[in-house]
């Protein structure tokens, strides 16, 4: 099994059954328990702007990102204490939603 976001998120996108969510706030607290899951938003190669999968720019007004890697490519996740980034390299679950 790959180990990457890119994995989860091309499972999720594929899946005819389910579709990716696009706005934090219609979900984050449902998954906010055992599991980490990414949310759909990263930082890219310039370590600039974190931006959502769609392609629009977090606000930081939201939440708080708490900074697992210093990485140039980071991926935020959702665990039990916080929103948290890392690298994309462990195999979270994606948030997604039946349509």
């Amino acid at each position: 099994m790959q180990t990457s976001v890119h994995f989860s998120r091309v499972i999720c996108l594929f899946q005819a059954s389910k579709n990716c969510f696009s706005y934090w706030q219609d979900v984050l607290l449902q998954f906010k328990g055992l599991y980490n899951h990414w949310i759909g938003l990263r930082r890219t190669d310039d370590n600039k702007a974190w931006t959502w999968t769609n392609g629009t720019l977090y606000s930081e007004s939201l939440f708080k990102i708490i900074r697992s890697s210093q990485k140039n490519i980071e991926y935020v996740y959702l665990n039990h204490e916080a929103v948290k980034s890392q690298e994309g390299t462990i195999p979270f679950k994606w948030i997604c939603k039946k349509t």
